[in-house]
């Protein structure tokens, strides 16, 4: 297992490796330029993230509200447990 997990942050290196090499000789960036490239991708990442969690959130709570439901259903069936006197009427 430690093998791998060498090999795979060695791969992420020779990535961002290969991105700055990209990045300064292919797209002529300067440390402002990747500066900013970073900046778009980290709000870009958080777009994606906030999205994510308000479906999430969405379907989250759409199955709690199911959830409470169905188990509301289940005691109004059943009754409150409570025992009546013969007689006494339902209310």
């Amino acid at each position: 297992v430690g093998d791998d997990v060498v090999g795979f942050q060695q791969h992420g290196d020779v990535l961002a490796a290969g991105l700055v090499f990209l990045g300064t000789h292919e797209l002529l960036l300067s440390r402002d330029g990747f500066a900013r490239v970073n900046v778009v991708f980290i709000l870009v990442w958080f777009l994606i993230a906030f999205f994510v969690f308000r479906k999430y959130r969405d379907k989250a709570g759409a199955a709690a509200k199911a959830k409470a439901e169905a188990e509301s259903g289940a005691e109004s069936a059943v009754g409150t447990g409570t025992v009546r006197e013969p007689g006494q009427s339902q209310r």
